[in-house]
């Protein structure tokens, strides 16, 4: 990601949760849609998707036990109640992706950048990457050597078809 920010790069394989950095280090480029987000490419078994719901963009309360529990409880609930209102779910989308209140999406749609399409687009697929025993290897591992290779100049079409045998040997597809 460092060296699309300085120009060195074209295509970079980042997370959503890189889309603060590219509004704070290159805001002109997220506005003129210089930058662009898409969704992962497909894979054996349907198109891959990402992680999308963060844990920041959920919650839950412990029970609480002493003579003050019931006002920390109440201060959970409060807490949650004002993370879930949609001005914060939209600036939270805003910076990092997608929100959990699915209610305020379409309102995010139109970005230059399509980072709410693009990260939309993944929702009914996810397994590959947060299920399979070995997704390391298949987000990480196996594609850093091929993304480096179309980077370098290789043919990115003939780069993705190698990594996506790779994958698909691994889930024995």
């Amino acid at each position: 990601m460092e060296q699309l920010i300085r120009g060195q790069k074209s295509i970079v394989h980042a997370d959503i949760l890189n889309r603060g950095t590219f509004l704070k280090r290159m805001p002109q480029q997220v506005k003129d849609g210089i930058i662009q987000w898409g969704p992962h490419f497909p894979i054996a078994g349907g198109t891959s998707g990402s992680v999308v719901f963060l844990a920041m963009a959920s919650f839950n309360i412990t029970k609480q036990k002493g003579p003050d529990a019931e006002i920390k409880e109440q201060a959970a609930w409060e807490f949650v109640k004002e993370w879930f209102r949609e001005e914060n779910q939209i600036a939270l989308a805003k910076s990092s992706g997608l929100c959990a209140r699915r209610d305020v999406w379409d309102g995010l749609k139109g970005a230059p950048d399509h980072y709410i399409e693009a990260t939309t687009s993944m929702l009914n697929n996810p397994g590959v990457w947060s299920n399979h025993p070995k997704s390391v290897d298949i987000q990480y591992n196996l594609f850093a050597p091929h993304i480096q290779k179309a980077m370098g100049g290789s043919e990115v079409a003939t780069e993705l078809r190698s990594y996506v045998e790779e994958v698909n040997k691994i889930l024995k597809v």
